[in-house]
This record gives C-alpha cells, structure tokens and sequence, in this order.
C-alpha cells in the first residue's frame, strides 16, 4: 500500500509540474491578418525549379572548380562523372533560368519614376525607420537582380557548354571560355546572395510568396503600394497582369505611331479657313472667338444649305401659282353663274310682257 501512494503522490505531482510549467509558455496565435494570393502554383514550381538547379550547380562547379573537393566518388568515375554531370545540368540550367527570367522580363523593362526612386533610396534599407519607397508588383532591386541574373546566367550557360567542346573548338577559345564560365559563376552567386538578404531575410513576409502564394495587405500596402492598389480595385491573374505590362510596354511605340498618323491627316487636309464668332455674355460684353473650320467641310455643308433652301423657295412659287390658278378659275365661274342668273330673270320678263 505504502509503495501504491508514494506512486500515486508522485504522479500527482509530475502532472502538477507539467501544468505549472505550461503556464509560462506563450499561447499558440491564430493568424487572423488579411491576405491576399498574388502567385500562382506555376510561378512558385518555376522559381523552385531554378532555385534547386542553381544550389545543384553550385556543388557541382564547386567540384569542378576544386578538385580536390571530391564530389563524385572515384567508384562511380570521379572527375569524368562530375564533367559529364556538368554538361547536362547546365543545359537544364538554362532552361530553368529561361523559365524564371522570360516571364519577369516585361515587368523589369517597364521602369517608372518611383522604381528609380526605390533605386535611390536604397529600399528604405540604409535607415533603421525609413520609410518604405514606393513599388510595383516588382520593386527596382527585383527589376534590376531579373536582367542581371538573365544576363550572366546565360554567359555561363553557354560558356559552360562550349568547355565542354574541347574536339570542336581551339584550346585558346576553351581556355576563355573556361574563365569566363567561372567569373560568371562568381558574379552570379554574388548578386544572388545579396538579393535573397534584401528581399527575404531582410523583409520579413515575403517568403508566403514562395511555399503558399500570398502576401498580408499589411505587407502589399509598405512594400509594394504601387501594386496593392491596383489590386484593391481589380484582382489581377497572372496573365493578366503580363498582358497589361507588355501592353505598357508597347504604349509608346503605339502613342508615337498615332502622333504620326495625325500629322499625316493635318498635312493632308486642304485649307483652315478662321472663323470669327461674336458671342455675347451675360455682362453685355463681346468676346471673338477663332474657330477653324475645313474648307471642304464649309462647302459641302454650303452646298447642302444651298440645296435646301432652293427646294424650298420653288416649293413655295408653285404654291403660291397654284393658289392664284385655282382663284382665277374661281371668279371665272362665279362670273358664268351670274350670268346666267341675270339672263335667265331677263327671259322671265319678256315671257310676262308677251302674255299681257
């Protein structure tokens, strides 16, 4: 008995323990913030895709670089295997890059005021409470990291395919070829390491962007305003939002085709004939005011008034022709009428006098 209750007591106070310990630990939150998706479930397996390939690409030209980090054993071919391997990952690199970058592209070109200004001002980063410059959908680090990564991705795409076409080309253009895979390479990691701090270590909130689509409105309304706004009013797809960036993208060559178009039309006109018209106020006062007018357009409505009003005085005379016509042919008769009226009385007469 004695040994059941010292087990009992002891339970006893193991759970007490546990309850107390439990009161000092923070209660689980439930995010209860609003959100709002702004990618799509292709857009975040595309920019995983070029993510896995370039850490891949990383060990790989880690080993290539260094050889004696051994990255391949020696018992499924060492080097020989890593060179091979370096070969086909590259060519799949480029194609990841081309899958990332091409779609971001229209979004990078189309540069605005406030993306240089975002430029400028370093992001807000340099000051601990600065405030947060304005952005589109991409800020100007983002525009920026897209045509660099595009560009110096695709140099050491394709340099690193030519070292491998050692029997096809000369030894001076592999050796080059080989540096410059390499300096690319730097560069690359480089821009990259400094863009994923920025955007993602450095700004909190962004990373729902890649595992689950969305951004909290708090975090649209700091960090991308531009965007935030044009969301509020109309949720856009993301294809929709890349047919109205390549649309803006052409709006100046378009803008500028219509200028010429309208040169074209003014030159082709004949004539500007100015008009003055005497328009009185409510204060008796006379204002002039010059009206241009096309003189083709003055004639032909001329030659339509014209018209009209011809057609309207003939109308009028043979009215008028008619109505005298039908008045003479009136009095005629009434005239025979009388006359017979008046002989008539006149027989009577001498038919009476004849009879007496």
């Amino acid at each position: 008995m004695a040994a059941l209750k010292r087990r009992i007591s002891k339970g006893h106070a193991k759970a007490r323990a546990e309850a107390l310990s439990g009161r000092g630990k923070p209660a689980k939150t439930i995010d209860t913030a609003p959100k709002m998706f702004v990618s799509s479930p292709t857009e975040r397996m595309l920019v995983w895709i070029f993510v896995a390939l370039f850490l891949f690409m990383c060990v790989i030209e880690i080993g290539m670089q260094w050889r004696d980090v051994t990255i391949a054993p020696e018992g499924i071919g060492g080097y020989r295997t890593l060179y091979t391997i370096h070969f086909y990952a590259t060519i799949l690199f480029l194609v990841a890059l081309l899958l990332f970058a091409l779609p971001r592209l229209p979004f990078a070109l189309a540069w605005h005021d406030y993306d240089s200004e975002y430029i400028r001002k370093w992001g807000g980063f340099l000051r601990k409470y600065s405030p947060v410059p304005p952005a589109g959908k991409y800020n100007g680090f983002q525009k920026l990291y897209t045509v660099a990564i595009l560009l110096v991705g695709a140099l050491y795409g394709l340099t690193g395919i030519v070292v491998h076409s050692v029997r096809i080309l000369e030894p001076q253009l592999i050796r080059l070829s080989f540096n410059l895979h390499f300096g690319a390479f730097v560069v690359m990691v480089f821009i990259t390491a400094i863009y994923v701090y920025l955007m993602y270590v450095a700004t909190p909130g962004r990373f729902t962007i890649l595992t689950k689509g969305y951004l909290t409105v708090k975090f649209l309304q700091i960090h991308h305003s531009v965007w935030y706004e044009r969301l509020k009013e109309k949720p856009l797809t993301a294809e929709e939002e890349h047919r109205r960036v390549v649309e803006m993208l052409h709006h100046k060559d378009m803008k500028r085709a219509l200028q010429m178009k309208k040169q074209a039309e003014e030159a082709a006109t004949s004539e500007v004939v100015d008009m003055e018209v005497v328009e009185e106020n409510e204060g008796g006062e006379v204002e002039e005011v010059a009206v241009e007018v096309d003189s083709e357009e003055v004639g032909e409505v001329d030659v339509e008034i014209e018209g009209r009003e011809e057609g309207e005085v003939e109308g009028e005379v043979e009215g008028e022709q008619q109505e005298e016509q039908e008045e003479e042919i009136e009095e005629v008769e009434e005239k025979g009428i009388e006359e017979e009226k008046v002989e008539g009385e006149t027989t009577e007469e001498e038919k009476e006098g004849e009879q007496q």
